[in-house]
């Protein structure tokens, strides 16, 4: 885990926005302040953070405040943050791996993980839909696993596993009247 510095458009100082994951010297994610007070005190010198905000609150633009969200792959937190950011009543966030997410609570610039609205889980995505009966009005899949590949024979891709007809059928069983999900 590094420090990410993005480069003020005005004059190419750099900026602290959060923190770089790599794993095996290959990217993995990231976790940014992308709070609208970290925003405002940038004026618009990053617009790749404005982009990065906007994606993240896209899928909450539907609903009013108090929504009951599911996070799966929920890694360092961006996702859990932007479900804060826009008035969600609960987050249930699934990660699989218990080192990411113990970086997400220790390491994410809006501390998401801290939130007494959030319930982090360490599991498999399908686990949890298996294992689950609640009901959600929003269920997000963050960005999963699968980063670089093993080989072209392999099949070992967490995300192949998840983004399955079954998988889908689970997650709209775990839906409430006129949920939606967000890939």
């Amino acid at each position: 885990v590094t420090e990410l510095f993005i480069p003020r458009q005005s004059d190419g100082e750099p900026i602290k926005v959060g923190y770089t994951l790599r794993v095996q010297q290959v990217f993995y994610q990231v976790a940014m302040d992308l709070s609208p007070e970290s925003l405002a005190k940038q004026q618009g010198e990053i617009p790749s953070m404005e982009n990065a905000a906007y994606s993240y609150n896209l899928p909450y633009r539907p609903f009013p405040t108090g929504v009951q969200v599911l996070i799966v792959g929920a890694g360092m937190g961006n996702d859990v943050a932007a479900a804060l950011r826009n008035g969600a009543g609960h987050v249930d966030a699934v990660e699989i791996d218990p080192v990411i997410s113990a970086l997400g609570r220790k390491l994410h610039p809006e501390h998401p993980y801290d939130d007494p609205r959030v319930t982090l889980t360490v599991d498999d995505a399908r686990s949890f839909f298996q294992r689950s009966s609640d009901r959600y009005d929003l269920v997000v899949f963050g960005l999963l696993d699968s980063h670089t590949l093993l080989s072209g024979f392999s099949n070992v891709r967490l995300d192949s596993f998840v983004y399955t007809i079954e998988s889908f059928e689970q997650v709209r069983d775990h839906l409430n009247t006129n949920g939606l999900v967000a890939v």
